[in-house]
């Protein structure tokens, strides 16, 4: 199996419908810091930057697919 980099984003979504743990943690670790950012920019809240961004992707994988 190739490595989980070498994947689309729209691949590991279709990955995460089949609870692949990996390509949530693919996905999280490519767009992880675009969100801490957006949401840094709006609050200038670390923690809650930090907060909001693990929320967002509970909220993702839940939504798509469980993970846990």
């Amino acid at each position: 199996m190739a490595a989980y980099s070498a994947y689309t984003d729209q691949e590991l979504l279709s990955m995460l419908r089949y609870e692949d743990r990996r390509a949530f943690d693919e996905l999280y670790e490519r767009h992880r810091q675009v969100v801490y950012n957006q949401t840094f920019k709006k609050l200038h809240d670390p923690d809650l930057s930090k907060d909001i961004t693990q929320d967002v992707f509970i909220y993702c994988g839940i939504t798509v697919g469980p993970i846990i």
